[in-house]
């Protein structure tokens, strides 16, 4: 029975050292200072963007399923299908593509994303910011 409880120690022990091995966390000296170059973090389902704007550092959390999924006129066609887009790829025209996935966003206000929650924080103390995360 001891040995099974050192056992089992031993095993836990050397499995928390190693999941907390410092060879996997990332180090940042300088954050990004703009959302579409922030360091994504998340799980597939809920995500954050994480970026510093001035002093402040800036937290946008989403998830993946929160869209704006009004009908729009033009976006239900036959040729929305990956076959289709492969298709246009293999006769090198690709405009076709372009023309019926990029065109409507300039006109119609969906799909779109529906942006989640921004947090916006201003550290306390001075200096350059140092930012760790542990995986």
């Amino acid at each position: 029975m001891n040995r099974t409880i050192a056992l089992l120690l031993f095993i836990f022990t050397s499995i928390t050292a190693i999941a907390q091995s410092p060879k996997h966390d990332l180090h940042f000296n300088k954050l990004a200072s703009q959302w579409d170059e922030a360091i994504p973090l998340g799980n597939g389902t809920l995500g954050a963007l994480i970026w510093q704007k001035g002093e402040r550092l800036r937290f946008s959390l989403d998830r993946v399923d929160v869209w704006d999924m009004r009908p729009m006129k033009g976006l239900h066609r036959k040729e929305f299908s990956y076959k289709w887009v492969i298709d246009q790829v293999n006769k090198k025209d690709y405009k076709p593509v372009q023309d019926y996935f990029d065109a409507p966003y300039d006109r119609e206000p969906a799909p779109s994303k529906i942006p989640g929650v921004l947090l916006n924080l201003k550290p306390r103390t001075g200096g350059r910011p140092k930012m760790f995360i542990y995986l």
